[in-house]
């Protein structure tokens, strides 16, 4: 027996992560800012998609029902004064230079244009929840006016089990559309998005679970509303911003991580008239979705020209086996990776207790599961093939879920 858990210690000491020397990365938004990046501090990119491809976007997780909207392109949307859906076929721009625009909050992904001006625990803005019938039902018109001079008219007709309704024409009512978006069906993602110009809801966001930051152009409130260029933090990531400091500290326990997801924000990088320049005291210890506490700080910034983010990144503490939020300690590893579509990979995993709650499950860049196996894990280091001869080549996720704690690597095959 003491040889197996001598062998277990090794092994999982081997696998888990490792405190790691310091290295610099650059993410490239493009000319412009033109792409968004969603990025994982242990495994890079793990997507890009247009920043101008979508105007809604609607929360697919939990019990709330964020809906964002795109102001970041320069569009603006308006909810219509005195207006209801009864009203939509008469709604009209009479008054919009007097209406008030509608904007994100820049520190929570909760509260999203459309939610904003909510008076009461049963008002989310976009409409009412009835305690009784559990629907939310919609009770404002909205506005886009988009930087082409064209518009469109909209309202959420509700949300019923899951289900979003989406409603919106032209102006003069022509080209009435009438859209259902079930929330289960992205349930991996924060949220799913649609565009009411090219009529298409659009899947553009990879799995909540494999990323931490988000390298974007959005609205801030500076004191008013103005678009910048910075990094917004998924849900459940932490940051602690440590201003007027050495570039060298790593006392990241020192202080407080936050939740509001602008916490590194914009404001790292200035503009002196002539160029960029970044302010050379102030590093950010990040908590990533694993657990993993990380320092960054920023070199570089290219401005428009590339959308160049430059930065160092240095992992100060590893959860790797140990996840403090369960009783149960575990790790995993992928063998061989980057691997062929002809032999295979190796899942190499063990626990420190007994438990018959694992499991495995291989997912595409886009959330959707292809493989999903239950084991049963224990101190001992045992292995799970996947057979890989009829998948793509390209990058998948590949999580190992214990009592409902989970770790996810990246998997690339070749």
């Amino acid at each position: 027996m003491k040889k197996i858990l001598r062998i277990t210690t090794a092994a999982l000491s081997i696998m888990s992560a490792t405190i790691q020397a310091q290295t610099t990365d650059t993410v490239t938004t493009g000319a412009g800012y033109a792409n968004e990046v969603w990025y994982s501090l242990q495994n890079d990119n793990q997507a890009i998609a247009p920043r101008n491809n979508w105007d809604l976007a609607f929360e697919t997780t939990g019990q709330t029902a964020s809906i964002l909207f795109n102001s970041a392109t320069g569009n603006t949307v308006y909810a219509v004064p005195g207006k209801t859906p009864a009203d939509f076929s008469t709604t009209d721009t009479s008054g919009i230079s007097t209406w008030s625009a509608l904007y994100n909050s820049d520190t929570t992904w909760t509260i999203g244009a459309l939610n904003k001006n909510a008076s009461n625990q049963y008002d989310l803005g976009w409409g009412t929840y009835n305690s009784v019938t559990h629907i939310v039902d919609g009770s404002k018109v909205f506005i886009i006016k988009y930087t082409g001079g064209i518009y469109k008219k909209f309202y959420i007709q509700s949300l019923n089990s899951g289900v979003y309704t989406l409603i919106f024409s032209d102006l003069d009512n022509s080209n009435q559309q009438t859209v259902t978006i079930t929330k289960s069906t992205y349930n991996t993602k924060n949220f799913v998005y649609y565009s009411l110009v090219n009529n298409q809801l659009i899947d553009r966001e990879p799995v909540s679970a494999s990323w931490d930051l988000l390298f974007t152009k959005y609205t801030a409130f500076i004191p008013s509303a103005y678009g910048v260029t910075g990094i917004l933090q998924n849900k459940g990531v932490t940051v602690a911003q440590a201003n007027n400091v050495s570039p060298s500290a790593v006392n990241w326990n020192t202080y407080t991580m936050e939740t509001a997801m602008n916490t590194i924000g914009y404001d790292w990088k200035y503009f002196t008239g002539s160029m960029y320049t970044f302010v050379t005291d102030t590093i950010y210890f990040v908590k990533d979705k694993p657990g993993n506490i990380y320092k960054i700080a920023f070199t570089g910034f290219g401005g428009s020209s590339n959308g160049n983010f430059i930065f160092t990144k240095e992992k100060l503490s590893s959860t790797g086996i140990k996840d403090n939020d369960s009783d149960v300690n575990f790790s995993f590893a992928l063998f061989p990776n980057p691997s062929s579509n002809i032999n295979g990979v190796d899942i190499l995993f063990a626990t420190d207790k007994f438990s018959k709650d694992g499991i495995i499950t291989l997912s595409d860049i886009n959330g959707r599961a292809i493989i999903t196996e239950n084991v049963i894990a224990g101190e001992q280091l045992q292995k799970f093939h996947i057979a890989t001869n009829n998948l793509n080549s390209g990058i998948y996720i590949v999580a190992f879920s214990v009592n409902g704690k989970t770790l996810h690597k990246k998997l690339i095959i070749e």
